[in-house]
């Protein structure tokens, strides 16, 4: 008995993945977000060692902030806004 196999292909996914899977050089603007992010994650974090008793839900806190960082650095760097808001400021880009 064959089974039929059914794909949900998204076309506008396409262009997503070829974006998210390609290196983004950072602009002025961008590198100015990413070290806001990271900051404010370092207070966080620190916070977080200070205040939490030592054990696996402070790891795994510390762990979900670093990868909240990942995260919004991805943002970040696939975001057109920043980018073209660099070029529009004359940036390093620009």
């Amino acid at each position: 008995m064959s089974r039929a196999v059914v794909f949900f292909w998204d076309s506008k996914l396409d262009a997503d993945i070829d974006n998210w899977f390609v290196y983004h050089a950072p602009t002025s603007a961008q590198l100015d977000a990413y070290a806001e992010i990271r900051e404010a994650a370092r207070t966080f974090a620190l916070a977080v060692n200070r205040r939490v008793p030592p054990g696996a839900d402070k790891m795994a806190t510390i762990r979900k902030i670093r990868e909240a960082v990942m995260t919004a650095n991805a943002g970040i760097a696939t975001d057109h806004f920043l980018q073209d808001f660099d070029d529009a400021e004359g940036g390093k880009d620009g």
